[in-house]
């Protein structure tokens, strides 16, 4: 009886992606966006320190600082893959809240930004009246000061990419702290 449940459930399912041609999920997949004049970091302008720079734990000459916004309230883009579409991605400005941001540096050169904000469910395209809660991060790729590469990682603290521009930094302030050290 279990087995013939269980033929019935595969079956629905292979029929189901057989109507709808398509497999939406192998069809639009991405995992960082790219924007060469830089990302607008929402909570950036105007953001206060509210403690202490502090030192990543693990990450020699890193550090981080929570910022506290000017203003919780932003838009910011959302990027989704169409339920209609094969291979569409839809872009939205949305309006959202700002649950925490904060900086990473080394030698007090901002490298990365984390932010993490909610919004409304309805608000981004599904009727289901529920907050979600989405963390991002921006980066500085070359030391510009703009922020090009946005990404959504699985750590909300510590930024998984740190760019070549801040290891060279980090070595270059150890060859300092040993030239000094050395006197």
């Amino acid at each position: 009886m279990r087995c013939i449940a269980c033929l019935v459930i595969v079956a629905s399912i292979l029929s189901v992606n057989a109507y709808a041609g398509h497999s939406n999920t192998s069809s639009c997949q991405y995992s960082e966006l790219y924007k060469k004049e830089g990302w607008f970091v929402p909570g950036r302008e105007g953001a206060k320190s509210t403690r202490a720079r502090t030192a990543v734990s693990g990450k020699m000459d890193i550090y981080f600082t929570v910022l506290q916004p000017a203003r919780r309230e932003s838009t910011i883009q959302v990027y989704r893959c169409s339920r209609e579409h094969i291979g569409r991605l839809e872009i939205e400005d949305i309006t959202m809240g700002i649950g925490y941001i904060s900086s990473f540096d080394v030698g007090g050169r901002v490298f990365a930004y984390s932010l993490t904000y909610g919004v409304n469910a309805t608000d981004i395209g599904t009727q289901v009246p529920v907050a979600a809660v989405w963390s991002v991060k921006f980066y500085d790729l070359d030391g510009s000061g703009r922020f090009t590469l946005r990404r959504s990682e699985r750590n909300r603290i510590v930024p998984e990419l740190v760019p070549g521009w801040v290891k060279r930094a980090e070595a270059r302030e150890k060859t300092q702290e040993m030239r000094t050290s050395s006197k």
